[in-house]
């Protein structure tokens, strides 16, 4: 009787044993999986750091682009306002002469400056 017991305690233990070597090779699975998907993960990882330095990198490039237009812009206004003031001033010099002052041949050469400047 107590080799009958033994008998059945054995084949429960052993059949407890190799439920736990199913369940060991079934996390043992699992795990392989998640470090698989852990690689990939920081695979992606690395990828996407690559792909937000370049885009970092560009976004300084369009600053630099900007500040270098709005120098120009500033540049240029600059210069409207220069040539602005400079016709202004031909315009005045060009005017018809008043009460017979100056003669026709300085007021011919005032519009030629005039035109000149506007080009």
């Amino acid at each position: 009787r107590l080799e009958v017991e033994l008998k059945e305690h054995d084949e429960a233990l052993g059949h407890e044993i190799a439920m736990c070597r199913q369940r060991e090779r079934a996390l043992q699975d699992k795990m392989e999986t998640l470090e698989a998907r852990l690689r990939r993960a920081e695979g992606d990882a690395a990828a996407h750091q690559g792909e937000s330095q370049r885009l970092e990198a560009r976004l300084e490039e369009l600053r630099e682009g900007a500040r270098r237009f709005s120098a120009l812009e500033e540049e240029y206004r600059t210069y409207r306002e220069h040539m602005a003031q400079h016709i202004e001033e031909i315009k005045e010099r060009s005017s018809p002469p008043r009460d017979g002052e100056g003669s026709p041949e300085s007021h011919q050469e005032g519009k030629l400056r005039l035109q000149e400047a506007m080009q």
